[in-house]
Protein backbone atom coordinates (compact mmCIF):
# COMPACT_ATOMS: atom_id res chain seq x y z
CA UNK A 1 0.00 0.00 0.00
CA UNK A 2 1.59 3.25 -1.40
CA UNK A 3 1.26 6.31 1.30
CA UNK A 4 -0.93 8.13 -0.98
CA UNK A 5 -3.56 5.38 -1.28
CA UNK A 6 -3.40 5.40 2.95
CA UNK A 7 -4.37 8.89 2.70
CA UNK A 8 -7.07 8.74 -0.08
CA UNK A 9 -8.56 5.72 0.55
CA UNK A 10 -12.03 6.72 2.12
CA UNK A 11 -13.78 4.23 4.71
CA UNK A 12 -16.55 2.20 3.78
CA UNK A 13 -18.88 -0.30 6.03
CA UNK A 14 -18.94 -4.36 5.78
CA UNK A 15 -21.48 -6.51 7.67
CA UNK A 16 -19.78 -9.89 8.54
CA UNK A 17 -22.57 -12.56 9.40
CA UNK A 18 -20.11 -15.11 11.18
CA UNK A 19 -21.76 -18.35 12.94
CA UNK A 20 -19.63 -16.88 16.29
CA UNK A 21 -20.28 -12.93 15.83
CA UNK A 22 -22.57 -10.58 13.44
CA UNK A 23 -20.18 -7.58 13.20
CA UNK A 24 -21.05 -4.55 11.22
CA UNK A 25 -18.25 -2.42 10.80
CA UNK A 26 -19.08 1.45 9.50
CA UNK A 27 -15.17 2.70 8.75
CA UNK A 28 -13.24 -0.25 7.14
CA UNK A 29 -10.04 0.80 5.54
CA UNK A 30 -8.38 -3.05 4.17
CA UNK A 31 -9.91 -6.24 4.16
CA UNK A 32 -8.20 -9.79 3.29
CA UNK A 33 -9.50 -13.47 3.68
CA UNK A 34 -6.65 -15.76 3.92
CA UNK A 35 -6.44 -19.69 4.23
CA UNK A 36 -5.42 -20.54 8.12
CA UNK A 37 -3.91 -23.66 8.84
CA UNK A 38 -6.05 -24.53 12.56
CA UNK A 39 -5.06 -27.74 13.56
CA UNK A 40 -3.80 -31.09 12.90
CA UNK A 41 -6.69 -33.57 11.52
CA UNK A 42 -8.37 -36.22 13.87
CA UNK A 43 -7.92 -38.60 10.56
CA UNK A 44 -4.13 -37.89 9.34
CA UNK A 45 -1.33 -35.36 9.44
CA UNK A 46 -2.54 -33.20 7.54
CA UNK A 47 -3.60 -29.74 9.20
CA UNK A 48 -6.99 -28.47 8.50
CA UNK A 49 -7.68 -25.34 6.94
CA UNK A 50 -10.46 -22.07 7.52
CA UNK A 51 -10.94 -19.13 6.41
CA UNK A 52 -9.52 -15.96 8.02
CA UNK A 53 -10.84 -12.50 7.55
CA UNK A 54 -9.24 -9.15 8.77
CA UNK A 55 -10.27 -6.24 8.64
CA UNK A 56 -8.26 -2.96 9.34
CA UNK A 57 -9.99 -0.04 10.35
CA UNK A 58 -9.82 3.71 9.09
CA UNK A 59 -7.18 5.59 11.31
CA UNK A 60 -4.77 8.67 11.22
CA UNK A 61 -1.17 7.87 9.72
CA UNK A 62 0.10 8.86 13.13
CA UNK A 63 -2.49 6.49 14.77
CA UNK A 64 -0.96 4.14 12.94
CA UNK A 65 2.42 4.57 12.99
CA UNK A 66 1.81 4.85 16.85
CA UNK A 67 0.12 1.63 17.04
CA UNK A 68 2.96 -0.23 15.43
CA UNK A 69 6.01 0.81 17.70
CA UNK A 70 4.51 1.27 21.13
CA UNK A 71 1.49 -0.62 21.23
CA UNK A 72 0.70 -3.72 19.65
CA UNK A 73 -2.37 -4.72 21.63
CA UNK A 74 -4.40 -1.39 21.28
CA UNK A 75 -3.93 -1.60 17.83
CA UNK A 76 -4.65 -5.55 17.01
CA UNK A 77 -7.81 -5.16 19.43
CA UNK A 78 -9.52 -1.19 18.55
CA UNK A 79 -8.21 -1.41 14.96
CA UNK A 80 -7.93 -4.68 13.68
CA UNK A 81 -10.98 -7.33 13.26
CA UNK A 82 -9.85 -11.24 12.92
CA UNK A 83 -12.95 -13.28 12.49
CA UNK A 84 -12.29 -17.14 11.92
CA UNK A 85 -15.24 -17.87 9.14
CA UNK A 86 -16.60 -21.11 8.61
CA UNK A 87 -19.05 -22.50 5.65
CA UNK A 88 -22.08 -20.80 5.70
CA UNK A 89 -20.95 -17.48 6.51
CA UNK A 90 -21.27 -14.37 4.62
CA UNK A 91 -19.36 -10.96 3.85
CA UNK A 92 -20.81 -7.88 1.97
CA UNK A 93 -18.89 -4.73 1.17
CA UNK A 94 -21.77 -2.30 0.83
CA UNK A 95 -20.04 0.58 -0.88
CA UNK A 96 -17.92 0.82 -4.31
CA UNK A 97 -14.52 -0.25 -3.70
CA UNK A 98 -11.87 -1.51 -6.03
CA UNK A 99 -11.04 -5.41 -5.40
CA UNK A 100 -7.87 -7.53 -5.84
CA UNK A 101 -7.50 -11.54 -6.00
CA UNK A 102 -4.27 -13.15 -6.00
CA UNK A 103 -1.91 -9.73 -6.84
CA UNK A 104 -4.55 -9.13 -9.95
CA UNK A 105 -7.38 -6.40 -10.59
CA UNK A 106 -10.94 -7.92 -9.68
CA UNK A 107 -12.20 -4.64 -10.59
CA UNK A 108 -14.70 -1.73 -8.54
CA UNK A 109 -18.23 -3.52 -7.33
CA UNK A 110 -19.92 -3.86 -4.01
CA UNK A 111 -19.20 -7.71 -3.29
CA UNK A 112 -20.49 -10.48 -1.15
CA UNK A 113 -18.56 -13.35 -0.18
CA UNK A 114 -20.40 -16.43 1.02
CA UNK A 115 -17.92 -19.20 2.64
CA UNK A 116 -17.54 -22.51 1.23
CA UNK A 117 -15.10 -25.69 1.69
CA UNK A 118 -14.73 -28.40 -0.84
CA UNK A 119 -12.30 -31.07 -0.58
CA UNK A 120 -9.88 -32.00 -3.56
CA UNK A 121 -7.49 -35.00 -3.55
CA UNK A 122 -4.13 -34.09 -4.65
CA UNK A 123 -0.87 -36.07 -4.13
CA UNK A 124 2.71 -34.98 -2.11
Amino acid sequence: MTTKAFFNQKSFPVTINACSEYLQLPNSFLLTLKNKATATSTTGNLPETSIEIIVLRKMKMMQFVTGIIFNHKYLRSNIIHHVNLSPGDAIHVHDIQPGHIDGGLLGNGSFSFNVDQQSYPFWI
